[in-house]
């Protein structure tokens, strides 16, 4: 009788004497997992894995939502992308004030935007994101404008942003996590090893130390973190289940 009551208890808290609860499974690794490994850990840019990782797990546990973990790590990635100068377009064109923004944005974002372009080995046209700064500075003038022209000449190449825009903004979980592996050249079932294999592969060639491309890098970086975050975290799997 004492045995029966004492189930009765632990059934009453939610327990179970035979099987405890297991916590979710991670699918992925963190993204820091690249500089754990002993011919990567010299390689540039671990801080900023570090920062993304806490960024868009804290995105899984629901402490942001997607516009503010999109936001989070571009500022992140904005201290050290390809260009110093781009910072310096946000505070000239912010300084400026709505009077004098059209020139000063336009003079300060072009030059950022091709010089960035040069040191990472990349063409900018006179044209197109350099232009688009230069037009959103004029039209906007003031802060908004600088901030915003100054972004984009700093993001001469879109691709982080619109890979994060998709899937923080634009996607349910499940589709989140299709593009994320789909980013990784991963299938639909690849297991926690498959994933952190193909992340690593890609990953270590895109590296900019390997002559790779930051941006591409970036991105890999944060698939591996919507993978990881979306398996640990059963709440956000649930935004894929319609209202009643």
């Amino acid at each position: 009788a004492v045995y029966q009551a004492s189930r009765a208890v632990v059934r009453s808290m939610g327990c179970s004497s035979s099987k405890a609860s297991r916590p979710p499974q991670p699918r992925a690794p963190s993204c820091t997992v690249f500089w754990a490994d002993e011919k990567n850990k010299s390689l540039s840019f671990s801080a900023e894995g570090e920062g993304m990782s806490d960024a868009i797990a804290a995105w899984g546990r629901g402490e942001l939502d997607g516009p503010e973990v999109v936001q989070k790590v571009l500022s992140d990635v904005l201290k050290m992308s390809r260009t110093a100068s781009a910072a310096s377009a946000v505070t000239a064109g912010a300084t400026a004030g709505a009077k004098t923004s059209a020139a000063t944005v336009q003079t300060a974002i072009q030059g950022a935007a091709v010089e960035g372009s040069r040191a990472s080995g990349q063409v900018a046209p006179a044209a197109g994101t350099t232009g688009l700064g230069g037009a959103i500075g004029a039209l906007v003038g003031g802060v908004v404008g600088g901030v915003v022209g100054g972004f984009s000449a700093g993001m001469g190449s879109q691709k982080l942003f619109d890979h994060m825009d998709l899937v923080f903004v634009h996607s349910t979980p499940s589709q989140a996590l299709s593009v994320a592996l789909k980013s990784l050249s991963c299938l639909e079932n690849d297991n926690f090893n498959e994933v952190q294999r193909h992340f690593l592969e890609v990953a270590l060639a895109a590296h900019p130390d390997n002559k790779g491309n930051k941006h591409d890098f970036f991105i890999y970086c944060v698939s591996v973190e919507v993978i990881r975050a979306i398996s640990l975290n059963p709440n956000v799997r649930k935004l894929d289940e319609p209202e009643s």
